[in-house]
């Protein structure tokens, strides 16, 4: 209810507040206050447009003239326009022409322009403005007219309505403005009488110029102007007073008025302005003598002038000082009171002075910075040496220096000697951190100089990092050069047929220096090959080379070793039988040939001269190689009819025949005259003299050879390249002194982890990089090489003492890896043994893991175990109850892994015996992960001991008694034993105790403790929390009273 009572009263109190800024009283007023100022407005734009067209004296008049206004002004209605949230609706406007006409023309002094503006109506709305009279006078000719432009003021209706408190209230408004559209009006000038006019003027005799709007005076020529001029001063004098002008002098101030315009000029200049004082003024808080000295005491700046004249101070240029705002000038208006300015100045920004602390040499210490002191200038400074740089000594004085900033660096340098450091260690080791050289130690050198150690070259170790570089500190440093071993050369083993010629990529074995090769027949690569040549009808002849022996890393020699495998080419089964037949009942007309050979091994047929017969067919196949087929060459004749003509086609340096032969017959002692044919590839050579003659006799020939050489070869480049196209080496077969159709045969090389893929000429694949030579183009022969794929690396765990394995063998074989990719192997916990060692094919290497690089051989990893001999012998035992019994009874014997013995003491042991009580007790002994249980049986017996049981004060306590045998600590020697008790307390009841001595983790359990004083306890602590709640609860009630 108060709130709403709150509420009530606020409203009630800011309603009349609504009530007063909603008047709409204020409104009005506000709005008629605006009204005015529009009048203003305009009354100022009328005087603006007077001054732009006052004219010079003029003879004519207008009279009277009545001219009709045509132009309507009517009601507009507004729309409905809401301007912002919650603010007023406009709802109409009203435009009404008012009586306060705005007048302009060229030629017409409107000074002396009056206007009657006649309006019937009631102003509202609908008004139509029937005539305007105007007089005036003008310059323009008599009988003439122009036009006059009234642009007419008019005022407007606004009617709103609008929220207000208690609901909404239209309220009407007015506000005043300047029609857009002109009204032109003609006008006729007739003659009057003459007058003259005088020009006023007020001038500024410095400069010249008019200090304010000249008069322009009319009077019956003839009659002095004295008067009016005088007139015009006077009222404007108090004004150009106000201006700040004095009086100085007039021209032309007396006088008549005549035809035309005369001048008249009041001259004043400015009065005199205050005078300006400019001081400088040190800004500087604290100055020591040289700095106030600099400044000294500089005398301020008097500026004088004019009333209205803006003067410039400039600040002085002060040696060592700069003005606070960086500003050299400042201008200042004069007015009628003097001035105060003044230029502050600050100390300009001294150059730096440098502190360097450098060495004998005059280069900078390592690690200490130079000292830069900053400040103004003139400020002093007071630098001292540092005494204490590590490992530095002082060598210039250490007196303080004093002195100050100026504008030019400065420098202060002070000399320090370095102490020596301590020596660098270099070591040479191979990289199982072997020592392969002896050390070498550098010393003598100074603290914190830089120092360059190179690798040094030892035989058959080549080193990973030439050079070391570092710093001289006071701590001994060691640097390490690790070296690898040398790669060998590798062995190469070629394949070449009994002519000397390579029929297999040679093989290449891989290693470090002085490690081992072999190959022999144990050698499974080297015996795919000989595998595959035989499938390829090669038989294995000769080895030349040494098998087996060590990489060496010799630069004299390409090899470690050179093996050439000789083999033989088989012969072929298949043979050639060459027939020579008639072609017409194909019957044999000579004997047979049959031609054997190897396989691959190119055969050639030739036809025969049989007597009475002419060849008339020769086959295709009357060439060839031998292989598994046999195969037959028949050539074919006809009996003579007439003589003929053979035209054999020979090349002039092998004697074969080119081209099939031609057989040409005709008659006997009829003309021939052959022209040797165009043989593709071949040049003709030599025209034998029988190519022109004539047939013979039937049955006989004319042989006609012509000889051929071929043409001269295109080279043949040879590029070996890895799959991805990647060029290993290059060679080119230049042709020179080879002709089209020679044999070529490029070398199959070898490189290091590579494998040939494929051979290709001129894009097309093929067995083998041979060929013969083109005329026409240019030949290449492309060998692909591929990467090996990795060789498996097998990882064996091996007994020592048994030679024996202990474990599954692991395989190590990336399914992406290949020829050169690294691997890593660990070793493994196998139970019962102990690591010893692990070796790559005999190399061992220190750690728990294995290293390496896949090659195409497999390799073995070897870990090497020892049997683990830890062992622990207890026995079981029997204790009668109230007896002793120690840890150490059941213990036997022990042996740690190495099989080597250990004491009692080594043993850790876990259990508890009570030897008052029958049972049996499990006792565990363990080392290093080993455990054995021994089991303590106590058995009854009929012995006592009956001790008296006081209470905390000593006090004997009835019928309490300990009733059981104890055991303790032996003499010097700690043992795990324990003892349980029942201790009578007489009227506190009977509990159990269990104790054991504290140096074997002894615990003290009570099974049961005494009831007696429990709910004594528990009432206590209830009636403590009533209090607390009581007084709680009193607290709570006391500050309800006080609200």
């Amino acid at each position: 209810m108060k709130k709403f009572l709150k509420i009530g009263i606020v409203m009630i109190l800011i309603f009349p507040l609504f009530t007063f800024v909603l008047r709409p009283e204020q409104a009005y007023a506000a709005m008629e206050q605006r009204v005015e100022q529009a009048k203003n407005e305009s009354k100022a734009k009328l005087i603006e447009n007077v001054k732009r067209i006052i004219q010079e004296n003029s003879e004519q008049r207008i009279r009277t003239v009545t001219t009709p206004l045509t132009d309507k002004f009517s009601y507009k209605g507004g729309e409905s326009t809401k301007y912002s949230e919650g603010g007023p609706t406009w709802k109409k406007e009203a435009y009404v022409i008012s009586m306060n006409p705005i007048y302009s023309t060229v030629g017409v002094d409107t000074s002396l322009l009056s206007i009657d503006y006649k309006r019937p109506g009631n102003g509202t709305t609908n008004t139509s403005p029937s005539a305007i009279s105007i007089t005036a006078k003008t310059n323009k000719k008599i009988d003439t007219s122009f036009l006059l432009e009234v642009r007419s003021v008019y005022t407007v209706w606004h009617t709103f309505e609008r929220e207000v408190f208690w609901g909404s209230a239209e309220q009407t408004l007015y506000s005043q403005d300047v029609l857009d559209k002109p009204i032109s009006i003609r006008v006729h000038v007739t003659k009057d009488n003459e007058e003259g006019a005088v020009k006023v003027s007020y001038v500024d005799v410095d400069t010249g110029k008019s200090i304010m709007v000249e008069s322009v005076l009319h009077g019956k020529i003839g009659n002095p102007y004295n008067q009016d001029v005088q007139k015009d001063y006077i009222a404007k004098k108090e004004y150009i007073k106000n201006q700040h002008y004095n009086y100085v002098g007039e021209k032309n101030t007396t006088g008549t008025y005549r035809d035309g315009e005369a001048n008249a000029e009041y001259q004043f200049e400015r009065e005199p302005g205050g005078n300006a004082t400019v001081s400088h003024v040190n800004a500087e808080s604290t100055l020591n003598e040289k700095q106030r000295e600099a400044f000294g005491s500089p005398t301020p700046d008097i500026l004088t002038g004019k009333y209205g004249d803006t003067v410039t101070a400039k600040a002085r240029n002060m040696a060592h000082y700069e003005t606070l705002d960086g500003k050299e000038e400042m201008k200042i208006k004069l007015d009628e009171k003097t001035q105060q300015q003044s230029f502050k100045y600050r100390l300009k920004q001294a150059k730096p002075l440098t502190v360097k602390y450098v060495d004998e040499d005059g280069n900078p210490i390592p690690g200490v910075d130079n000292k830069i002191i900053t400040g103004k200038w003139g400020d002093t400074y007071t630098v001292t040496p540092r005494e204490e740089i590590p490992f530095y000594t002082l060598i210039d004085s250490s007196e303080k220096k004093e002195g100050y900033l100026t504008d030019d660096d400065q420098e202060i340098v002070y000399r320090y000697k370095v102490s020596e450091g301590a020596p660098v260690v270099v070591h040479y080791v191979d990289e199982k951190g072997k020592t392969i050289h002896e050390d070498k130690k550098l010393s003598g050198l100074k603290y914190g100089s830089r120092f360059k150690e190179k690798a040094i070259n030892i035989q058959h170790y080549r080193q990973k990092k030439d050079e070391i570089n570092g710093q001289v500190t006071d701590k001994q440093q060691e640097i390490t050069f690790v070296y690898e071993k040398n790669d060998g050369k590798p062995v190469i083993a070629r394949f070449k047929d009994d002519k000397g010629r390579l029929i297999h990529e040679s093989y290449l074995m891989y290693g470090k220096h002085d490690e081992a090769f072999d190959g022999s027949e144990k050698n499974k690569a080297i015996q795919d090959i000989l595998t595959k040549l035989k499938s390829d009808h090669f038989t294995l002849q000769d080895i030349q080379g040494n098998q087996s022996g060590n990489f060496t890393d010799d630069s004299d020699v390409q090899y470690s070793s050179e093996l050439t495998y000789s083999l033989k080419k088989d012969d072929a089964p298949g043979q050639v039988k060459v027939r020579f037949k008639d072609k017409n009942n194909q019957k044999d007309i000579a004997s047979e040939e049959i031609l054997t050979g190897k396989y691959d091994e190119r055969y050639s047929t030739m036809p025969k001269f049989i007597n009475g017969y002419h060849l008339v067919y020769i086959p295709d196949n009357t060439s060839g190689t031998f292989g598994d087929k046999s195969s037959e060459v028949s050539y074919l004749y006809e009996p003579d009819i007439g003589g003929t003509v053979e035209l054999h086609y020979i090349d002039k340096d092998t004697k074969e025949e080119i081209s099939p032969v031609d057989v040409k017959s005709g008659g006997v002692g009829q003309a021939y005259d052959f022209k040797p044919k165009n043989i593709n590839r071949y040049a003709l050579s030599d025209i034998p003299d029988n190519a022109k003659g004539t047939y013979p006799d039937p049955n006989q020939t004319i042989k006609v050879y012509y000889s051929y050489t071929k043409t001269k070869a295109k080279p043949v480049h040879v590029i070996y390249q890895d799959k991805d196209g990647k060029v290993l080496a290059k060679e080119e077969l230049d042709g020179v002194d080879k002709r089209w159709g020679d044999s070529f045969e490029t070398e199959l090389k070898s490189f290091t982890g590579y494998e040939l893929k494929e051979i290709t000429l001129d894009g097309v694949r093929v067995s083998e990089g041979i060929g013969v030579f083109d005329d026409a183009k240019e030949q290449t022969v492309i060998y692909s090489y591929d990467w090996k794929k990795a060789a498996p690396v097998y990882v064996q765990y091996m007994d020592d003492d048994t030679q024996k394995e202990i474990g599954l063998q692991d395989e190590i074989l990336d399914k992406n890896a290949i020829f050169g990719d690294p691997f890593e192997s660990s070793m493994k916990d196998i139970p019962g043994y102990i690591f010893q060692s692990g070796d790559l094919d005999g190399q061992t290497q220190e750690g728990n893991s294995i290293a390496g690089k896949y090659t195409d051989q497999a390799q073995r990893i070897t870990y090497h175990y020892k049997k683990d001999k830890t062992n622990i012998v207890v026995k079981d035992s029997i204790v009668y109850i109230g007896g002793n019994w120690t840890a150490s009874d059941n213990f036997e014997s022990a042996s740690d892994k190495n099989g080597d013995p250990l004491e009692f003491q080594n043993m850790q042991v876990s259990g508890l015996v009570n030897v008052n009580k029958e049972g049996t007790y499990p006792i565990e002994y363990a080392y290093e992960g080993v455990k054995r249980t021994a089991y303590v049986t106590v058995k009854a017996n009929k012995e006592s001991i009956v001790a008296p049981t006081v209470d905390k004060n000593g006090k004997v306590l009835k019928d309490a008694a300990i009733k059981e045998k104890v055991t303790g600590k032996k003499e010097n020697k700690n043992v795990a034993t324990s003892y349980t008790s029942k201790i009578n307390m007489g009227v506190y009841g009977i509990i159990d105790m269990r104790m054991q001595p504290k140096d074997n983790q002894a615990k003290v359990q009570a099974a049961k403790l005494p009831k007696t004083g429990e709910t004594t306890n528990q009432v206590a602590l209830l009636i403590g929390a009533l209090m607390v709640i009581a007084g709680l609860i009193a607290l709570y009630v006391r500050r309800l009273g006080k609200l």
